[in-house]
């Protein structure tokens, strides 16, 4: 799944769902449609089902350490825990700039120019630099 349509759909699943921690969050995207079909797609491959809950992990750590969602990640000995409260302010202009296509084209257009790959950390970051 596209990063950009990954963190889009988390921060829409957080601002509208109201999850209040991390399991509600992937139960509550798991009923959207194009995540159903994404899953779907995988099948039975029990790596790709945990790649893609994986790189929703991520995407939350990265929306609440940078800012974009108001929460707190607990470290325990069976894992991360999260606790998630709100979008922040950031996190609504960050919705609101990915509803834009020509905003994400000119992220993705950014980050290739400068040979930096497009991942969730790289799209992050950028996101965060343009939006003031």
């Amino acid at each position: 799944m596209d990063y950009f349509y990954l963190y889009e759909l988390v921060l829409k699943t957080v601002n509208t769902e109201r999850p209040t921690d991390g399991f509600a969050l992937i139960k509550d995207l798991e009923k959207l449609e194009p995540v159903k079909r994404t899953l779907l797609a995988i099948g039975d491959d029990r790596r790709a089902r945990q790649d893609f809950t994986n790189d929703t992990i991520d995407t939350l750590v990265n929306l609440i350490s940078d800012g974009l969602i108001v929460g707190r990640i607990t470290t325990t000995n069976m894992g991360k825990l999260f606790i998630i409260d709100r979008l922040s302010t950031a996190g609504h202009k960050y919705l609101d700039a990915l509803s834009k296509p020509a905003f994400k084209e000119k992220v993705k257009a950014a980050l290739r120019s400068q040979g930096v790959p497009v991942t969730i950390a790289a799209i992050t970051k950028a996101i965060t630099e343009l939006i003031p």
